[in-house]
């Protein structure tokens, strides 16, 4: 990385960009800065207590990034840390940092990835109820980041809502690295480590008290939190991720988070408040799940009144005897049509009762028997068998998830190598993030003429986790110069199976 490029600005050389630090150099005019390595400085977007946040945008290719420009007396052991971790970090675990600028008055400049979400404080803060497979959609991925922030030897040192932010494609991702340190070792890796997941399992319990209690089972959740505890107050400490990550697919299937402002967005999505307790609505995309035992107490008068209440619903507040007569009218309106009709459709009846043969093909005289003379060694030719349907039927299509993702992952590199957007549509499942990842890949590769394979799986390893519903988790082995476990989430639908997400750690 480059820190020898200069930002250009206009107007005057002094502006209280931000608040009250020290006088000329950390008030230096921020809002005067025109151009940063390239990008054109559009708006400021926040700032806080060590940096100013601004939006950029190339004008060669329309590409947006995000300027993270630090205050004059941030410390400059504290910028030397961040930069340190933020080229440390793993892909996917937080935005990508591209480059690092030296502005005219010796500040510092990080050009990262933009991430346009916002953070979970701020949904939490405009959406009172969660679905329980939003949550399963919000705690995977950041699992799957915290495991592999750790297999990298760093700690994030201030994991909670408001250090996740959502990227374009609706995936928590971590943010804010001013705490982040080294592991250590020994002791002190293990007490850095139980402070990690402590607050991972804090920001568990805070979704799980927000999850609407209409999409899961409330013993399941019971039972995931119980165990969450229990292991976080465990010793000898041992790292919980791959096991937590597992559970949460198993307590919902996973479901797009639905972001404050969409279009979609009315309030809690899936509760619909009546005049009486109990009554409850799921909504279209809720996974169906099996009556758990409280919903099954549900006592016959409330049974009853639900119904009613459903079937005047339904009939626009009209009473069934009203309905009767209004319908009796029309009919003796309308009398000999209705007779001349079913007077035909009697006769034709009659008459292809009479006219058709009766029986069917098992009705037929059987073939004669062949004559005694005849060679005995002929009669008992074996007879070549006729393949089943379920033989040359579609893994894709099939029961099991295991030949299901040994059929999808190699479909998936085709379509890579031919940068073919519609032959995504037989392996990724429409709307996930694997979905938006392939598609935004595959449209780098049509622009640029070379083709972006994805990662090669062991197709041999693979092996299924758990399996609930139409949803499957399964284990993998990434190919390359050293073998790494991955996690495959597979949704079967009406059209068969799909790739939902693949977590690498």
């Amino acid at each position: 990385m480059k820190r020898q490029r200069r930002a250009q600005r206009d107007g005057p050389e002094l502006d209280p960009a931000f608040g009250a630090v020290a006088p000329r150099e950390a008030r230096r005019g921020d809002d005067a800065l025109t151009v940063i390595a390239g990008y054109r400085v559009v708006r400021r977007l926040a700032v806080g207590r060590s940096a100013a946040v601004y939006l950029g945008h190339a004008a060669s290719d329309g590409e947006t990034v995000a300027l993270r420009v630090f205050h004059a007396d941030t410390a400059a052991e504290r910028i030397d840390r961040e930069i340190a971790v933020l080229t440390t970090l793993p892909s996917g675990v937080s935005a990508a940092l591209h480059d690092v600028v030296s502005l005219p008055d010796r500040r510092l400049c990080l050009v990262m990835e933009r991430d346009d979400g916002p953070t979970l404080a701020e949904l939490l803060s405009r959406r009172a109820q969660l679905r329980a497979g939003e949550v399963v959609t919000i705690l995977a991925p950041l699992t799957v980041a915290i495991a592999r922030l750790h297999a990298a030897g760093l700690s994030h040192g201030a994991l909670g809502a408001a250090t996740v932010r959502f990227d374009a494609g609706g995936r928590a991702r971590l943010t804010r690295w001013a705490s982040a340190r080294p592991l250590g070792e020994g002791a002190e890796r293990t007490q850095a480590l139980r402070a990690e997941y402590q607050a991972l399992g804090a920001l568990v319990h805070e979704l799980c008290a927000v999850i609407d209690r209409d999409s899961v089972a409330p013993h399941e959740l019971e039972d995931l939190l119980d165990w969450l505890d229990a292991r976080l107050s465990a010793h000898p400490f041992l790292p919980l991720a791959q096991e937590l990550e597992r559970r949460l697919f198993t307590l919902a299937r996973a479901l797009a988070v639905r972001m404050p402002g969409d279009a979609s967005d009315g309030g809690p999505p899936a509760r619909v408040e009546t005049t009486r307790p109990g009554a409850t609505a799921q909504t279209a995309d809720e996974p169906e799940r099996p009556p758990s035992a409280w919903r099954r107490w549900g006592v016959p008068e409330a049974l009853s009144s639900a119904l009613g209440d459903a079937t005047a619903e339904s009939l626009g507040g009209h009473s069934i005897t009203a309905l009767r007569a209004a319908l009796g009218a029309r009919i003796r309106r309308h009398r000999r049509p209705i007779i001349v009709a079913g007077a035909l459709a009697a006769a034709l009846f009659v008459l292809a009762i009479t006219v058709l043969p009766p029986g069917g093909p098992r009705s037929q005289a059987a073939p004669p028997e062949p004559p005694p003379s005849q060679n005995t060694a002929e009669q008992t030719a074996p007879v070549d068998p006729v393949p089943s349907e379920a033989e040359g039927a579609d893994p894709v299509q099939g029961a099991d998830p295991v030949q299901a993702a040994t059929l999808l992952l190699p479909l998936r590199e085709g379509c890579f190598r031919e940068s073919s957007l519609l032959c995504l549509d037989e392996v990724d499942d429409l709307g996930s993030p694997i979905a938006d990842a392939d598609a935004a890949g595959i449209r780098r590769a049509q622009q640029s003429g070379t083709a972006e394979l994805p990662a090669a799986y062991d197709l041999a390893s693979i092996m299924l986790i758990e399996q609930n519903g139409g949803a499957a988790l399964l284990s993998a082995e990434q190919q390359g110069e050293e073998t790494k476990p991955a996690s495959l989430l597979l949704i079967r639908s009406e059209a068969g199976w799909r790739l939902r997400e693949i977590f690498d750690y």
